[in-house]
């Protein structure tokens, strides 16, 4: 596959790294994760799956040092969880998960969010909890 930088177009003002990477930035990690599975349906298994997830972690702890983010659509066709967010604070206080729309709700995609945020930043499931409370 053809890259922009192959073609001379180059992104910003400031230079690519050595791989022209995400990843060229000290602290920054991608991995991906499939699920394929062909179970019966339940009760007896969970049933046929066809999906993954693809993250990006900025590191650091994001909840108490949130890193600038933007954000843009072209067709709008899918569903951006934090998508607002982003684009009024100019901000991200989570990795980026990139997955399809249907496993965009309660998922092991988002446990897995949950847990990792409070398990870096305790105070970001107490303040959740304490703000639900105060709604009520």
């Amino acid at each position: 596959m053809t890259r922009t930088a192959d073609l001379g177009i180059s992104i910003g003002v400031l230079p690519s790294g050595p791989a022209g990477s995400a990843v060229d930035l000290p602290g920054v990690g991608l991995g991906h994760a499939t699920v394929w599975r062909d179970e019966p349906l339940p009760p007896d298994g969970r049933g046929v799956a066809r999906t993954g997830v693809t993250v990006l972690d900025p590191g650091g702890n994001l909840f108490r040092s949130p890193v600038p983010a933007g954000c843009a659509g072209a067709e709008r066709a899918g569903e951006c969880t934090g998508f607002l967010a982003a684009a009024e604070w100019g901000l991200a206080e989570t990795p980026v998960f990139l997955t399809s729309t249907m496993a965009s709700t309660r998922t092991p995609t988002t446990s897995a969010t949950v847990g990792m945020m409070t398990s870096s930043a305790p105070m970001a499931g107490s303040a959740a909890i304490s703000s639900s409370q105060a709604a009520s």
